[in-house]
């Protein structure tokens, strides 16, 4: 019997959490003995490039704006010539909404378009900053209509179901994957950055949906706050904001770690402050390393990830004093976040085993 083929197709090997997911998705199938093709549009790249898993970038040019409907059109002539020069697979994974629309045009045979973000949240944040973004993703959305579509959370998956924005030809959900024994042995590695004193660690990039706002609101209402590490790319902006809130000489930016998981496992806790996420996989990496965690209630997934006896580390949007409140809570409590219930079902070879039963 031949080996099963796998494309996982996703823009970027930016710093974000799809973009991790897909090298650990990569890693996991090829471990059930598949052949795994990793497809990214263009050559960006925080991550470094896996040793064992074949990686090909459709452009070199790393500042193409996917969003351009000839560039677009130019990519999907891209990947057609690349699968007729490889040959075809047995199952596309296409990952983030530029990468659903180029995928789209082709719509290979058992493709499946992985959802990773809240769609409805994502809309009513662009209506804010003016109609062209609003319209133009709006439009963009109708590539997935009558597509087989996954989502990393079921409230994802709720949500698509009750608005009915995309008429679906399947819709269903599986959990974004976790290397548990690598998150496990790189926490325990040296890295010069861990503070002496006592700190807390956010790790997002520095945009609206992650409401640093809000935790600078939090610090603020803290008598003695904490040393608070931020993983995210330094900016003259984020500068600016930092020094709005005065919280300057208790924030560090450290920017992209290719390793963060030691950071993670140091701290006292890891904060989550988002208006809206589709998984949250950060707060699933600290449960792995054992750390406290607090998050908004945000829709959509922390209620997943923090259920039960955990569920009273999640905190109403926007408030920076019930999240001050329960960051206490847990750093005193860090008993609480040892063997989290959820973390079997995000093993990276069970989620593996679920994505190859599509073929």
């Amino acid at each position: 019997m031949s080996l099963l083929r796998i494309a996982i197709i996703i823009d970027t090997l930016n710093g974000g959490g799809a973009e991790k997911v897909c090298l650990t998705l990569a890693k996991a199938i090829q471990n059930e003995g598949a052949f795994v093709q990793l497809i990214v549009l263009k050559n960006k790249r925080d991550y470094a490039l896996p040793e064992d898993i074949n990686v090909h970038f459709l452009s070199e040019q790393s500042d193409l704006k996917l969003y351009k409907t000839k560039i677009q059109q130019a990519l999907a002539n891209s990947l057609q010539c690349y699968i007729d020069g490889v040959g075809s697979f047995d199952l596309y994974l296409s990952n983030l909404d530029d990468c659903h629309q180029i995928v789209s045009i082709l719509n290979p045979p058992n493709t499946y378009y992985v959802i990773h973000n809240s769609i409805e949240q994502t809309l009513k944040r662009l209506i804010k900053l003016g109609p062209f973004k609003y319209f133009r993703k709006k439009k963009a959305l109708g590539c997935l209509h009558g597509k087989n579509l996954i989502t990393v959370s079921k409230g994802l998956e709720e949500e698509l179901r009750t608005s009915r924005r995309i008429q679906a030809n399947s819709l269903q959900t599986i959990y974004n994957p976790l290397d548990l024994a690598e998150i496990q042995t790189l926490a325990l590695a040296p890295d010069s950055d861990i503070p002496e004193q006592p700190y807390i660690i956010h790790i997002g990039r520095f945009a609206k949906q992650k409401r640093h706002d809000v935790l600078f609101k939090t610090l603020q209402t803290w008598q003695s706050p904490p040393c608070t590490l931020l993983l995210t790319k330094p900016s003259n902006k984020l500068e600016r904001v930092v020094k709005r809130y005065q919280v300057s000489q208790y924030i560090r930016v450290l920017g992209f770690k290719q390793n963060p998981y030691a950071l993670i496992r140091n701290a006292k806790a890891l904060v989550l402050c988002s208006d809206f996420e589709g998984f949250g996989v950060v707060l699933a990496e600290a449960l792995a390393c054992q750390t406290p965690v607090v998050s908004t209630d945000c829709p959509h997934g922390p209620s997943e990830l923090l259920s039960g006896s955990l569920s009273k580390y999640l905190v109403p949007c926007n408030s920076p004093e019930a999240l001050k409140m329960a960051l206490i809570k847990a750093m005193d409590n860090p008993e609480e976040f040892e063997n989290a219930t959820v973390l079997p079902k995000l093993d990276m070879q069970n989620i593996a085993k679920q994505y190859l039963a599509l073929v």
